[in-house]
């Protein structure tokens, strides 16, 4: 039988994409649902140092915010590695 492809997305398509400095476990991103207050998504462990991590989502039309923090409180840029992030959201850059 016919393999099926992914299901469509009925929803918002997010790209989150983190680029990791030096110290890649010091950093964790949530995506927060502003009507539920719930988180809708979180980062995984980022362990790969200097590395792109990009998280597609499928999530529900709603206002979102997104928060970023890293544990140690330097920053991802620019002593310790050029790491950053972007978000997108339907295909257009939100966060840059």
């Amino acid at each position: 039988s016919p393999t099926m492809g992914p299901t469509p997305c009925t929803g918002m398509t997010i790209m989150v994409n983190v680029q990791t400095d030096n110290y890649p476990g010091e950093t964790e991103w949530i995506l927060t649902n502003q009507w539920t207050g719930l988180p809708e998504a979180t980062s995984s462990l980022m362990s790969e140092k200097n590395t792109m991590h990009s998280t597609p989502l499928c999530i529900p039309e709603a206002q979102y915010s997104f928060f970023i923090t890293d544990s140690y409180g330097d920053g991802m840029c620019c002593n310790y590695g050029n790491g950053g992030y972007k978000v997108m959201m339907n295909g257009d850059m939100m966060i840059d």
